[in-house]
């Protein structure tokens, strides 16, 4: 059954202008697993939007990232109106977007393609964070239209691959589903996909239809 809480505000880094992690207290210990999605409430506005927590229960504080975007209510209030030890309601956990997915043999799988667009990469971060024996098991490819929208993560081992769409890099250039196309994978790896509808769906056919991956290998939560 999901709960409402009250946290405060400790936080907000920003990655770049358009991208930041909101960091809240959680002084209610609210218990929750990497994966996890929670309903957050502007009280004083009666906004709420969800998002995958991308923290783990060690860390002692509730970190999800946000991206501001043009005309969102939820995103541009944070920024241009509240400020530390502001309230805000915190609704769950809830979802079960776990890691890691083990064969059928109940072993681990040879590799972890974690695949995302966007702030989708929230609860990869949560994984890595709690997974970091599984480190050197995990491929973190990240969708990204420039280079700034890069999200460092905690250094456990991972690869991390940023896919860049509408800039020329050192890194990838193109989308995650090209990127995906040109890699050679098998029955042996698992995959994680969080994101855009878009994106999951071109990647979901290109495993299933092109790399011959079964199903029950790839994993998926839509954020929009």
């Amino acid at each position: 059954m999901y709960r409402t809480f009250k946290e405060k505000i400790k936080k907000i880094e920003f990655v770049n202008q358009n991208l930041f992690y909101l960091i809240l207290s959680n002084d209610n210990k609210i218990s929750y697993e990497p994966g996890h999605c929670f309903s957050i409430k502007i009280p004083i506005v009666n906004i709420n939007r969800e998002y995958s927590i991308c923290s783990n229960q060690a860390d002692e504080e509730l970190v999800f990232l946000i991206r501001r975007i043009e005309g969102g209510l939820f995103s541009n209030y944070v920024v241009d109106n509240l400020t530390i030890g502001d309230e805000l309601f915190i609704n769950g956990p809830y979802g079960e977007f776990f890691f890691p997915k083990l064969k059928s043999d109940n072993q681990y799988f040879n590799r972890y393609f974690l695949i995302s667009t966007g702030t989708g990469i929230a609860p990869y971060i949560s994984y890595l964070k709690n997974f970091k024996e599984l480190g050197h098991k995990i491929l973190l490819v990240h969708g990204i239209r420039l280079l700034e929208d890069s999200v460092k993560t905690i250094d456990i081992g991972q690869k991390y691959i940023p896919c860049i769409s509408q800039e020329q890099s050192s890194y990838f250039n193109g989308r995650v589903g090209k990127y995906i196309s040109n890699i050679e994978v098998d029955g042996n790896d698992c995959f994680y996909l969080c994101g855009n509808r878009i994106m999951i769906s071109d990647v979901y056919d290109i495993l299933v239809d092109q790399k011959k991956i079964p199903p029950n290998n790839i994993i998926s939560e839509t954020f929009f």
